[in-house]
C-alpha cells in the first residue's frame, strides 16, 4: 500500500462485499484498498487534500477538507 505523499486519513469499511481501507492523501486522491490482499481497487480524485473520512450509518462517505464537508452518497457500496 503506497501513496506518493502524506496520508491524512484512513477508514476501514466494506466496498461492495470486500473488506477495504479508504485512504486520503495530500496528493488530492482517495484510494480504496482490498484489506485481504493489499491490492488497489480504485483511485478517486478530490478537489483538495482530504483531512478526515467518516462513514454514515446509511453507507455514505463524508469527507472533511480545508473548505468544509463533502458527502459522497453510497460510495461504500460501489
Amino acid at each position: 500500500m503506497r501513496h506518493p505523499a502524506l496520508v491524512n486519513a484512513l477508514l476501514a469499511t466494506t466496498f461492495g462485499n470486500t473488506a477495504a481501507a479508504i485512504t486520503a492523501c495530500e496528493d488530492r486522491t482517495l484510494r480504496i484498498w482490498n484489506l485481504l490482499d493489499g491490492k488497489l481497487l480504485d483511485t478517486l480524485p478530490t478537489p483538495r487534500p482530504v483531512k478526515r473520512i467518516f462513514a454514515t450509518a446509511d453507507n455514505n462517505l463524508v469527507l472533511l477538507d480545508p473548505e468544509g464537508l463533502t458527502c459522497l452518497g453510497g460510495s461504500q457500496n460501489a
